[in-house]
C-alpha cells in the first residue's frame, strides 16, 4: 500500500507548497538580496500550529540554496534549546562552523564569533522563537551584517508583548508573514498530494481525506498524522483500501501522537512544568510556581514561565479550567 514513506512524514518538506504561493513569493523577495551577495530582510513568521509556518521558512530557503552560491542556512527550535549557548551552537553546527564544540562547557560569545567569521550569507531559521529563555540569542545574531533572521512563533502580540523594549524595537521593521488555518478544502488538497506520492492507486477510499481534514480542523500536522494512522491501521486489519471508518478508529492515537511530539520537543522547563500538571492535576497556578521553583536546577523568571504555561496551552499539552484564584491546570483528554 504505501510506496514512499516520506509523504507520511510531517517533517517531509513537498516539492511544492500548497496554497501557500502569495506567502512563498512574499518570502521569496524579502530573501532576494541574498541571491546578490547581500543579506536579506528579517522576517516574523506567525500562525497557529500545524498551518506550516516551519515548512514554508524550510522550503523558501532550500530552494534559495539551490539557486545561490555562497550562502549556508541553519534552523534551531527553540522549545527544545531555549538557551544563548543552545540557540547558538545549533545554528553554528548546521553553518559547519562548529562541528569541534558542544553546547555545553563554551561561552555563547564563542558560538557568536564562529558565524561572525562566515565569508558567506547566513540564513537562521529560529522556529518557536518567544520560547527563548535568553533572547540575548537574538541580539547576537542582529549584530551580525551577514545573517537573515526568519523568526516563527505562534503568536505576534505574545511574541511582542513579553519582548524588552530592545528587541521589539528591532522587530518593528521587520516583514511580517501571518499563515491562517488551512479550510478543509485545502486540507484535502494537501493530504490528496501526500496520498497520490507515497501511496498505492486506489489505495485511499474518496472519503477519506475530506474526513479527516474536517476533523483536523485546519491542523496539517494532525491531519498528515491521521492519515498515516488510518494506513497503518487498514494494514493492520488486513484490508486493501483505507476507509473513513479506519480514520476515525484512530483519531484519538492520532490527537495523542501530535501532543507527545510537542512534548518530546520541550527543554527542561516546559517539561518539567508539563509534568508537574501531568502528576498533580488539577493543580493551582500557586501551587504550580511553588513546585516548578522547588525542582527546577534554575527556575526562570515569572514572566518566562507563564510564557511557557502559556506555550503549554496553545499546543493543547495542558489546559486551563476556571478563573482567577481559583483556576487550574490539567492535562486534556486525547479527543474533545
Amino acid at each position: 500500500m504505501i510506496t514512499d514513506t516520506r509523504a507520511l512524514q510531517t517533517q517531509f518538506v513537498p516539492q511544492e507548497l500548497q496554497h501557500r504561493d502569495a506567502k512563498v513569493h512574499r518570502l521569496e523577495g524579502a530573501l532576494e538580496p541574498i541571491t546578490r551577495g547581500r543579506s536579506g530582510e528579517n522576517v516574523l513568521i506567525t500562525g497557529p500550529s500545524g498551518v506550516g509556518k516551519t515548512t514554508l521558512a524550510k522550503f523558501v530557503v532550500k530552494e534559495l540554496e539551490k539557486q545561490t552560491f555562497g550562502m549556508r542556512w541553519g534552523y534551531v527550535n527553540c522549545l527544545s534549546r531555549s538557551t544563548r549557548s543552545q540557540a547558538l551552537w545549533k545554528l553554528a553546527r548546521d553553518a559547519r562552523v562548529g562541528q569541534d564544540l558542544r553546547p555545553e562547557g563554551h561561552a555563547p560569545v564563542l558560538f557568536r564569533d564562529r558565524l561572525a567569521d562566515l565569508d558567506e550569507q547566513f540564513v537562521a531559521i529560529v522556529d518557536e522563537a518567544d520560547a527563548l529563555r535568553e533572547p540575548t540569542a537574538l541580539f547576537d545574531l542582529y549584530e551580525l551584517s551577514h545573517v537573515t533572521l526568519l523568526l516563527v512563533c505562534v503568536d505576534e502580540h505574545g511574541f511582542l508583548s513579553e519582548a524588552d523594549s530592545r528587541l521589539r524595537s528591532r522587530l518593528h521593521g521587520v516583514e511580517k508573514l501571518h499563515l491562517d488555518r488551512y479550510d478543509v478544502g485545502e486540507l484535502t488538497a494537501i493530504l490528496d498530494n501526500r496520498v497520490e506520492y507515497g501511496l498505492a492507486p486506489d489505495s485511499v477510499a474518496a472519503d477519506v481525506t475530506p474526513t479527516i481534514a474536517d476533523i483536523a480542523a485546519g491542523d496539517a500536522r494532525y491531519g498528515i498524522i491521521l492519515l498515516r494512522k488510518a494506513v497503518r491501521h487498514a494494514m493492520d486489519e488486513g484490508d486493501s483500501t483505507v476507509t473513513r471508518e479506519h480514520a476515525r478508529a484512530v483519531e484519538s492515537d492520532a490527537k495523542a501522537e501530535v501532543r507527545q511530539r510537542y512534548i518530546s520537543e520541550f527543554g527542561t522547563d516546559l517539561r518539567l512544568l508539563y509534568e508537574i500538571v501531568a502528576e498533580h492535576e488539577p493543580i493551582r497556578a500557586e501551587k504550580l510556581k511553588a513546585r516548578y521553583e522547588a525542582e527546577a536546577a534554575d527556575p526562570v523568571a515569572d514572566s518566562t514561565r507563564r510564557t511557557y504555561l502559556k506555550r503549554l496551552r496553545q499546543y493543547d499539552v495542558i489546559e486551563k479550567e476556571g478563573r482567577g484564584r481559583g483556576a487550574a491546570y490539567v492535562v486534556p483528554d486525547p479527543v474533545g
